[in-house]
C-alpha cells in the first residue's frame, strides 16, 4: 500500500484552511486543520504530520514563533510557510530556523498541491536513502 502523506493547515481563516484540506485530501494527501499555533502544537501532542504548512500572519501565534515552537520539540519535522509578506529579512530568518520553503500568497491549489508534494516525495527519497546507507564503523 501507498504511503499516505499526511499535512496539518494552520491559517486564521477558516474558509483558506477549510478549502485547502478538502483539496489536499481530493488529492491523496490526508490533510486536517488547526485555526491558530496554539491549536496546531495541541494537535501535534497527539498525532504526528508529514508536513505543517503554516500562514504567517495570524492571531496568538506568529507563524514564526509556531515554526520555532515546532523545531524545539521535532528538530526534524518538515515545515512550509504561506504568506503575502514579502519581508527578505523575515524570509530569511524562517529559511534560517529550518522552515523548508515559503510560498507566496496568493497561489493556486494546483501549485500548493505541485509544490507539497515534490517537497513530501524528495523527504522522502532522503529519508529512504539514509535507511539503506551502511553506518560504518568507526576507526579504530
Amino acid at each position: 500500500m501507498e504511503n499516505v502523506f499526511r499535512v496539518l493547515v494552520v491559517d486564521d481563516e477558516i474558509e483558506i484552511c477549510r478549502t485547502t484540506s478538502r483539496y489536499l485530501t481530493e488529492k491523496g494527501i490526508e490533510s486536517t486543520f488547526a485555526l491558530d499555533g496554539i491549536q496546531a502544537l495541541k494537535m501535534l501532542e497527539r498525532e504526528s504530520f508529514d508536513v505543517i504548512l503554516t500562514d504567517l500572519r495570524m492571531p496568538r501565534m506568529h507563524g514564526y514563533t509556531l515554526a520555532k515552537e515546532i523545531f524545539a520539540k521535532r528538530p526534524d519535522q518538515l515545515v512550509v510557510v504561506m504568506t503575502g509578506v514579502e519581508e527578505v529579512q523575515l524570509i530569511y530568518q524562517l529559511l534560517s530556523i529550518g522552515v523548508r520553503m515559503v510560498i507566496p500568497k496568493p497561489f493556486s491549489l494546483e501549485y500548493l498541491h505541485a509544490t507539497l508534494t515534490g517537497v513530501l516525495h524528495h523527504m522522502a527519497a532522503i529519508k529512504n536513502a539514509q535507511k539503506q546507507t551502511p553506518t560504518e564503523p568507526a576507526p579504530a
